[in-house]
């Protein structure tokens, strides 16, 4: 029986900048978007957190009241679920993790790998299609209770380390942001659907008068199909969530130009943000505005395991 070592050296901490704003715009007297992120780490120093942007539907109170029952449910969600599926997820995969020295121990004997090179993101997704129904069935019956039909969008970005997980549905949007942007999202909107079928160009879509149109949302129909998607983040890129109150004011060059000069440049996270809402209303400030800025850090500052420190001994 073989037994091997694995570590890091100088145990690099992966850790998130996470910045929210939202606002009204210049026109609604009522903000119907809401915006929700928590963050913390799990027992093995891995960063884990949830970002969501919801965009209600109703009309004043009543689309207020839908994405405000939606953070609600993904409030109790983290704090009743998501430290518990994670450490499950742990105990499972890392039966010979060390949290005292940091040291993780390979059983390599036939070939067996106890330690799994993956991410409880799998039982993340299972979790949040749950949430989303859930919630769907709440806002349906919230509507009824209100006599009206209610419902909102809702984009949710969930990060293991720089591995994440998106569920999302309606028209909020979530980019990649690097040198350029890349969608990670795609709209539940009619006008998208004619794009798709090459019936309408993506210009044509933008000044559609039934470019407000969703196919699906939470709270109006019983079924529903929220979109997935996966992938890691990188230290040289961000990650944008937003309503269609910014995306559908400024344009994705105009919006991609302050990013840029963030990446490029030293500017503080927050500020870029304010920034980018303030150009929404000045462009007009139609719809409610909400974005969530992501942007990950390798922090260098973590101690040395005790393991590390004697290889860093007898290099000398």
């Amino acid at each position: 029986m073989l037994f091997g070592l694995r570590f890091d050296v100088n145990m690099k901490k992966w850790v998130l900048d996470i910045k929210l704003g939202s606002d009204p715009g210049r026109v609604k007297p009522v903000n119907e978007d809401r915006g929700y992120f928590q963050q913390d780490f799990d027992s093995q120093g891995n960063n884990i957190a949830i970002c969501a942007v919801a965009d209600g539907m109703g009309g004043l109170e009543a689309g207020e009241r839908a994405s405000e029952i939606t953070t609600q449910y993904l409030y109790r969600w983290w704090e009743e679920r998501v430290k518990v599926l994670i450490s499950e997820f742990n105990d499972l995969h890392n039966p010979f993790y060390d949290q005292k020295s940091n040291v993780t121990m390979e059983l390599n004997e036939n070939n067996r790998q106890p330690l799994l090179q993956s991410t409880p993101l799998e039982k993340v997704a299972q979790e949040l299609d749950q949430v989303f129904t859930q919630i769907n069935n709440a806002l349906i019956l919230e509507g009824r209770q209100m006599g009206k039909r209610i419902g909102t969008t809702l984009s949710v970005l969930f990060l293991y380390g720089q591995d994440y997980v998106i569920k999302h549905i309606g028209d909020s949007r979530i980019y990649r942001v690097t040198g350029q942007a890349e969608l990670l999202t795609e709209d539940h909107s009619w006008v998208a659907n004619q794009v798709k079928m090459g019936r309408l160009t993506a210009e044509e879509a933008k000044h559609h008068p039934s470019r407000h149109v969703l196919t699906q949302c939470l709270g109006v129909n019983d079924n529903i199909s929220p979109f997935l998607g996966h992938g890691t983040l990188h230290g040289d890129e961000l990650i944008l969530l937003c309503s269609d109150g910014f995306y559908t004011m400024v344009e994705e060059i105009q919006w991609l130009k302050y990013l840029k000069q963030f990446r490029t440049k030293a500017h503080d996270l927050q500020t870029t943000l304010d920034q980018l809402v303030a150009l929404a209303n000045q462009n007009g400030g139609h719809d409610n505005i909400t974005i969530i800025l992501v942007k990950g850090i390798n922090d260098n500052k973590g101690k040395m395991s005790y393991i590390g420190k004697m290889i860093e001994w007898f290099k000398k």
